[in-house]
C-alpha cells in the first residue's frame, strides 16, 4: 500500500517548521546570553560609573585598512643578516604577519638576537597589538637553518623514544628563544612510507600513526 505524497509533504513542512522555530529559539538565548554578559562584565568603577572595557578583538579589526588585513596573511622572507629597509618599513606599516628566517639569515650566535629585535622593534610601530611571527625550520638532521639543536634527525629521534626527543625538543626551544624565534615550523607528522622522500631524508618519526604521536607530538613538539 503506498504512500499519500501529501502526508508526506506535510510532515516533512511540520519538521521543517519545528527546526526553524528551535533555531530562534536558540538565536534569542544566544542574544540574551551576550547581553547579560556584557552587563555583568561592564562592572563598575570605584565612583560608580561604569569600569572602561578594552575594544574586542574585532574592534580593532574594524580600524585596519585592507594593506594591515591582507599583510596579516603574509610573511616574507630576505636575504642576509641585514633586515632590507623596505622590509622593515612594511612591518612599521603593518603590512606583514610574520618573517620568515632561513640559513643564510642566521649565524647562531648574538647577530641573530640582534635581528630578530629589530624586526620585532619594526613591528612594534604597526597599528597592530600582536608580536611579529618570527618562524624558521628546525626540524633536526638535514633541515636546520639555525645552528645547534636538535641535530638528530626525526628518524633518529623515533629510534630512540619520546624521552630522547623530548630533549631535544626542549634545547630546540631554549634555543630559538635564545635567536629571538617564536614559531618553529616543525615536526613534520607525516609517516614515513617506504621509498618516500620524507623517509629517505630521515624526516618522519615512524611508519605507523602511534609512533609519530609519541615521538613527534608528545616527545619533540
Amino acid at each position: 500500500m503506498g504512500r499519500d505524497p501529501r502526508a508526506i509533504r506535510a510532515r516533512r513542512r511540520a519538521a521543517v517548521a519545528r527546526r526553524r522555530r528551535l533555531a530562534a529559539a536558540a538565536g534569542v538565548a544566544a542574544i540574551l546570553a551576550l547581553i547579560a554578559g556584557a552587563v555583568i562584565g561592564a562592572g563598575s568603577g570605584d565612583d560608580g560609573a561604569p569600569a572602561p572595557q578594552p575594544p574586542a578583538p574585532i574592534d580593532r579589526l574594524a580600524d585596519l585598512g585592507a594593506r594591515e588585513l591582507a599583510g596579516q596573511r603574509l610573511v616574507a622572507g630576505f636575504g642576509g643578516a641585514d633586515p632590507p629597509q623596505g622590509l622593515l618599513r612594511m612591518l612599521g606599516r603593518g603590512e606583514l604577519a610574520g618573517v620568515i628566517l632561513f640559513a643564510d639569515n642566521l649565524t647562531g650566535g648574538r647577530a641573530d638576537a640582534r635581528m630578530t629585535r629589530e624586526l620585532q622593534r619594526a613591528a612594534g610601530r604597526a597599528p597592530i597589538e600582536a608580536p611579529l611571527l618570527v618562524m624558521t625550520d628546525q626540524e633536526g638532521g638535514q633541515v636546520e637553518r639555525l645552528p645547534g639543536p636538535p641535530g638528530a634527525s626525526a628518524t633518529e629521534m623515533g629510534a630512540r623514544g619520546t624521552g630522547y626527543a623530548r630533549s631535544r625538543g626542549r634545547a630546540t626551544a631554549a634555543s630559538l628563544i635564545d635567536a629571538g624565534i617564536n614559531v618553529d615550523l616543525a615536526p613534520v607528522l607525516d609517516l614515513g612510507r617506504p621509498g618516500a622522500a620524507l623517509a629517505a631524508e630521515g624526516r618522519t618519526f615512524g611508519t605507523r600513526p602511534a609512533e609519530v604521536t609519541a615521538v613527534g607530538v608528545d616527545g619533540f613538539a
